[in-house]
């Protein structure tokens, strides 16, 4: 059973939503360590002595340990925050541990702290324009950052995900599915079972009876009203 274009559309719209929570929070976690780097610099610039914000080579020690301690934090948050979203935003199985963690972390500010570099330059422009291009033109801005960090996360992330199961060919379910109900087919292993209304969760979603991983299965009352216009899929509910 393929997707139809309002389910593709509605699955859209859901990995966009998704990708936006994800990449706001890898967002947040980011910038905290590049306010953190600037107030360090500028701490050291003003009250230390006058001279020009300097790299981390030539900062004094105690100064580069603090970075270097912030630096760390940031990362594990980093690796952690993006191994809970993935498992709890995406609702994909991946390996998670401590060295699983500090590497997402360090790919992740590796492209975030990048990211951060056209900051002053953007600052630079929009300074001293209208109040509304202050607002809008930083917030497209973040929002672009979010969903580009989103992207980056869940695709990092994925890289350590468990291969979805091989069913062999003579494979029999425990628990033989209901014979009435909607047909949906399983996007991770693509078993095809009917399912009942009454096990559907909350968020839309129910489990597959083969590899047990949860997807999305559209509302049987919109499927109703699509079978006037479409007459095929009378075979995907027994009413």
């Amino acid at each position: 059973m393929e997707d139809t274009p309002d389910e593709r559309n509605l699955d859209l719209k859901r990995d966009l939503a998704i990708c936006i929570i994800h990449g706001a929070v890898l967002f947040l976690i980011s910038y905290a360590f590049y306010f953190y780097w600037n107030a360090v610099q500028n701490y050291q610039y003003i009250v230390m002595h006058p001279m020009p914000p300097v790299i981390l080579p030539e900062l004094p020690i105690h100064f580069a340990i603090l970075i270097l301690i912030g630096f760390a934090i940031v990362v594990v948050s980093s690796g952690v925050l993006n191994a809970i979203a993935i498992k709890r935003l995406w609702s994909i199985k991946a390996n998670s541990n401590s060295r699983i963690w500090l590497a997402e972390g360090l790919m992740i500010q590796f492209f975030a702290q990048i990211l951060f570099f056209p900051f002053p330059l953007i600052q630079s422009v929009i300074a001293g324009r209208e109040l509304w291009v202050q607002i809008l033109f930083p917030s497209l801005i973040i929002l672009d950052y979010w969903i580009l960090l989103g992207f980056i996360g869940k695709s990092i992330g994925g890289f350590y995900a468990e291969p979805p199961p091989q069913l062999p060919k003579d494979f029999e379910i425990a628990h033989p599915a209901p014979k009435i109900g909607t047909r949906a087919k399983c996007p991770h292993c693509g078993s095809s079972f009917r399912y009942q209304s009454n096990e559907r969760s909350f968020d839309g979603t129910v489990k597959c009876y083969a590899c047990k991983r949860p997807f999305y299965m559209e509302p049987i009352e919109v499927l109703l009203e699509k079978l006037g216009e479409d007459t095929d899929m009378k075979s995907w509910i027994d009413l």
